[in-house]
């Protein structure tokens, strides 16, 4: 199943993605060559949402680190917008010694592909659209994912999450009488936190456009070492706080009090 990743939430989840790649840019300068990986990237350009996409976010947030170390690999079966991402970034002014490389192919070949490489610092996102390994090769194979994460020990992963469809899949495995979630499928979030070898997780709550039936959507980000505080004013909150365990809650059950009622105003450490 595929399901369009463009919608009016898409800003919010880019702020994430900001956050997530200047704080690991930032505290990681005692390492050199930092690899930067997008799974399902796009074109660079939202249409729907009139904003940038994760390609030219983490293109500026290079250029606002002043790091000239860093290497960054953006994947897309579709290869309109590939060819459009490959445009806008030839348009951008690069960074000294910035290197970029756009991929026509799914996510599974890049994740296969990351596996045969010497271990490798830096910063990977999965952004799905799609559940699980899916024929189509959108979705994000997590068993595989995990695996890669496990070689590169010092890659952190940002993971966005479609709850809309995270509970379609309950209710379909449900009907057929399967499990209620397959872990290398469309797992849980506690399932698939805890299918990451990664020490701290954060996460962003996007609530769903006012009138909307739909149940939102999460970024998980999933670091090894520095472990951030809160940032409240970009929505992201520690896994293990009050906020981040509502947020857990209702994702993986629908069930609870509102997931942002009474969050803290605790900001984030290297923002």
């Amino acid at each position: 199943m595929r399901t369009q990743g463009h919608g009016i939430t898409t800003p919010e989840k880019e702020e994430a993605f900001r956050s997530f790649f200047e704080g690991n840019l930032n505290a990681s300068r005692a390492f050199s060559h930092f690899l930067h990986v997008d799974l399902n990237c796009g074109s660079g350009w939202n249409e729907d949402a009139l904003c940038l996409g994760s390609p030219l976010v983490f293109l500026n947030a290079v250029k606002r680190a002043r790091r000239a170390d860093v290497g960054a690999v953006f994947v897309d079966q579709d290869p309109v917008a590939c060819e459009s991402l490959r445009e806008r970034l030839r348009r951008e002014i690069q960074p000294p010694g910035f290197a970029w490389s756009v991929c026509c192919q799914d996510n599974r070949r890049t994740l296969e592909l990351l596996l045969r490489e010497p271990e490798r610092f830096g910063s990977l996102i999965a952004d799905p659209n799609g559940h699980g390994r899916g024929k189509a090769g959108n979705g994000t194979d997590y068993r595989l994912l995990a695996k890669v994460l496990a070689r590169h020990v010092r890659m952190d992963v940002a993971i966005n999450v479609n709850l809309n469809l995270l509970w379609q899949m309950r209710g379909w495995n449900r009907a057929r009488g399967a499990d209620v979630f397959k872990a290398d499928d469309q797992p849980g979030i506690r399932e698939l936190i805890g299918m990451m070898p990664k020490e701290h997780w954060h996460v962003q709550f996007r609530s769903p456009p006012r009138g909307s039936p739909g149940r939102g959507f999460l970024v998980l980000i999933g670091r090894n070492g520095v472990n951030f505080k809160d940032h409240a004013a970009r929505g992201i909150y520690r896994v293990n706080s009050p906020t981040g365990q509502r947020i857990i809650k209702y994702a993986d059950t629908g069930r609870g009090e509102h997931p942002l009622a009474g969050a803290s105003q605790q900001q984030f450490a290297f923002a």
